[in-house]
């Protein structure tokens, strides 16, 4: 009796939470998987991923969707199509998968350029107000070479150098 009553108990609890994770692929169809997959674990490209990363936790997850649009301009009506995955990106996202059954679903994502270096794409809470996730794209303008990693390092850093310097005028510190 008691077994078929922790059994009942956890069946109710896990109809009522979902959880898990939402793996959501980042397609970068310009570059060789073998090169990306390589150059992901490298000194330089796991720096860019620890700036990124302090970018996302201190000014961009604190603002909701209404304050992410006044600092940094309205989402795009459609997804780039213009734009390179930089190489400490990754190739996927794993994202929150636990929510409550009794709360809609209102993730989303939106796509908002950055001026002439690229787009920041952005991942939603299930409430679609809280920030969960940011992914920089790169515009692709003078990059020759996808596989050429220390051209592509050096591109990647001025991009980079760029974006910061533009999320500085639009959302100072």
């Amino acid at each position: 009796m008691k077994g078929s009553i922790s059994t009942a108990l956890a069946l109710l609890l896990f109809a009522i939470q979902g959880f898990g994770f939402v793996i959501w692929h980042l397609e970068a169809p310009r570059d060789d998987h073998k090169m990306r997959e390589a150059a992901l674990h490298g000194p330089a490209v796991q720096a860019f991923a620890d700036r990124f990363n302090t970018i996302q936790e201190r000014r961009l997850w604190p603002l909701d969707v209404s304050a992410i649009t006044a600092a940094l301009g309205p989402k795009l009506d459609a997804d780039p199509v213009d734009r390179v995955l930089p190489l400490f990106e990754g190739d996927c996202l794993a994202l929150s998968g636990l929510f409550s059954r009794d709360e809609p679903d209102k993730r989303h994502v939106d796509f908002i350029r950055i001026a002439d270096v690229g787009y920041l794409e952005l991942h939603y809470h299930r409430n679609g107000q809280k920030l969960e996730a940011a992914v920089l794209w790169f515009q692709p303008d003078a990059l020759k070479s996808l596989d050429d990693l220390t051209r592509r390092l050096d591109w990647e850093l001025r991009r980079f150098e760029l974006f910061q310097k533009w999320l500085d005028q639009n959302l100072p510190i």
